[in-house]
């Protein structure tokens, strides 16, 4: 019983880790200079509805070749604003 409520208790940190990576590049697309304009943007979006802005923004923002590059470039920003968050 053990392992399994430790189990899931890092399911649950790995979840609210891949949600503030998700809400951290939506703030890099959408606001990347304002944090206050950044967190009010994320404050009370579900996960799925993330995932889905951060979809839009992208499409939104880049086209061609160069689009699975730049998503990781930004992506990649995301994920160390993220862990100076946490």
């Amino acid at each position: 019983m053990e392992k399994v409520v430790h189990g899931l208790g890092l399911l649950c940190v790995e979840f609210q880790m891949l949600e503030t990576l998700i809400k951290a590049a939506i703030s890099e697309f959408a606001a990347s200079d304002d944090r206050v304009l950044a967190s009010l943007i994320t404050a009370e979006l579900s996960f799925n509805v993330s995932v889905e802005l951060l979809y839009a923004l992208f499409e939104y923002q880049w086209e061609g070749p160069s689009r699975p590059k730049e998503l990781k470039a930004i992506l990649g920003r995301s994920a160390l604003k993220a862990s100076a968050i946490n």
